[in-house]
């Protein structure tokens, strides 16, 4: 079982890297268009790249860990089904829920980082209340984008091969 979860563990970081390379260059082109349209036609704020990098970052890092999580969890699952289905059973909710909070948590740290920063670099006085709220909210959306490129482009992947006809 050792040497069958080290092989399984081994192939997903092997999945991760090949994943994240295809995903990096899609995400570091976004990166480009939001940067050309912030810094060079000014028709977004100049935090939005900035942002959209922070959200894409802290969604690959939880990619990372819950890889990392899943794969060792896996084997202790299997060592504690052999037991009984219960204990199996507790082993992976458990490993799951670690995960959701893992992915919840560095979520909310980085939206949290990124109104704190812009409502106190934000002069109150430079713009109107309303203006500032939509400052903050689009750059917050677009970190939410990075979150999301990172997450669902390699899903959707998936799901597409897997619908490819053999």
């Amino acid at each position: 079982m050792i040497k069958i979860a080290a092989a399984v563990r081994k192939g997903a970081m092997s999945y991760l890297k090949q994943q994240y390379k295809i995903v990096g260059c899609v995400f570091l082109g976004l990166v480009i268009l939001f940067s050309i349209m912030a810094y060079g036609f000014h028709v977004q704020n100049a935090w939005v790249p900035i942002a959209f990098l922070t959200g894409g970052f802290f969604s690959g890092l939880s990619g990372f860990l819950g890889m990392k999580t899943a794969t060792y969890a896996s084997a202790r699952t299997a060592n504690a089904a052999r037991n009984s289905l219960n204990s199996g059973l507790r082993i992976a909710f458990r490993s799951g829920a670690v995960m959701g909070l893992v992915v919840v948590g560095l979520g909310l740290l980085d939206i949290s980082f990124w109104y704190l920063l812009l409502n106190a670099v934000i002069p109150a006085d430079a713009l109107t209340p309303t203006h500032k709220l939509c400052v903050i909210t689009t750059t917050m959306l677009t970190f939410g984008m990075g979150l999301l490129h990172r997450h669902c482009l390699p899903a959707w992947v998936v799901v597409y091969i897997q619908k490819l006809p053999m």
